[in-house]
């Protein structure tokens, strides 16, 4: 059971998947939902970690044509996680540096409160609030150039001003990899990649490395994997129509900050809701927010249902879902 930051009831299925259940009593909402995994899994505990429940499971796993059991750590659901299904095995801690000083940027420079940058540290990034900045040029061990690649929106603010400072301990420096290394959990196997924000699907390791297409600074590497919701039976005054033939006109979705979303009336038939944009790499990205409708229709049937869909690990945050529907006799 996880209480944070949702109340979570997680069970192992003999069969090899978990299921997950939760309610909202004030909203009058419950929802369940299974989880499968590359193998099958056979337990899981909830132990108390800084004061935060935290899940662990034991997986079986085909590694080398050998079946191995593993202990796997499941992260926070935290709004501000990424999740790629799977952990990941680095050989240097990422990010690399803790900011162990104060930033003050000012005309294209940074100006640290200490010594902390070294010549080496040019082409290397600095990852403050939600924005980057790559290092250009250095001057001396407290001054560098940069050049902002992300806008910073949040600076330090005292008395309505805001000032262009990032204090330590609140901020990143690292740097860009070509190689990453796999854990023995996800050895053989094709992974997904969400790099310098960019999702990849196409990338397969080989004797447990994965060879980049491009330099990344900043991201995620794991197993693929494919999210799914699916709106309950539809009720009428609090009472289940299930007997009744139902259409589905049209429906709404209030979203924060969402992206990669796809709705449909089935798995066979889904369509992107947010608008195309023109995206360029390793760049800010458009994420949709506020009440979306959802031009979809059905047939009339006695089991309709609205399918959310997410193949991507990117964020996605559905608050409310209402479904516009005609109700037709019982069968």
């Amino acid at each position: 059971y996880l209480h944070y930051p949702y109340k979570v009831i997680n069970a192992v299925a003999i069969e090899g998947w978990m299921l997950s259940g939760t309610v909202e009593r004030e909203q009058e909402v419950f929802a369940w939902w299974k989880q499968t995994t590359e193998g099958n899994f056979l337990a899981n505990i909830t132990l108390s970690e800084n004061a935060r429940p935290i899940e662990y499971v034991l997986v079986e796993r085909n590694w080398n044509s050998e079946k191995i059991v593993t202990l796997e750590y499941q992260h926070n659901r935290r709004d501000s996680t990424r999740w790629v299904h799977c952990g990941l095995d680095q050989s240097v801690e990422l990010p690399k540096t803790r900011g162990t000083v104060t930033l003050v940027y000012s005309n294209g420079a940074i100006t640290a409160t200490a010594p902390f940058f070294s010549a080496g540290d040019v082409g290397k990034y600095l990852l403050i609030d939600k924005g980057i900045a790559r290092i250009t040029a250095y001057t001396s061990s407290t001054v560098v150039s940069i050049n902002i690649i992300d806008p910073i929106y949040n600076w330090v603010t005292e008395n309505l001003r805001v000032y262009a400072r990032a204090g330590a301990g609140t901020w990143f420096m690292t740097e860009e990899v070509t190689e990453i290394t796999l854990p023995y959990n996800m050895r053989p196997g094709q992974v997904t990649a969400y790099l310098n924000g960019e999702v990849d699907h196409n990338y397969a390791e080989v004797d447990g490395v994965v060879t980049l297409t491009s330099p990344a600074h900043v991201g995620w590497v794991g197993l693929p994997y494919t999210c799914t919701a699916v709106s309950l039976p539809l009720q009428v005054n609090g009472a289940i129509i299930e007997e009744s033939v139902k259409k589905i006109l049209s429906g709404g979705l209030r979203l924060y900050d969402t992206r990669g979303l796809q709705v449909g009336t089935s798995f066979d038939d889904l369509y992107p809701i947010e608008e195309a944009y023109h995206e360029v790499e390793s760049t800010e990205k458009v994420l949709t927010s506020g009440i979306e409708k959802v031009h979809v229709s059905s047939e009339w049937d006695e089991s309709i249902a609205l399918y959310m869909v997410c193949t991507d690990p990117v964020p996605i945050h559905i608050t409310a879902l209402v479904i516009h529907a005609e109700i037709g006799d019982e069968i």
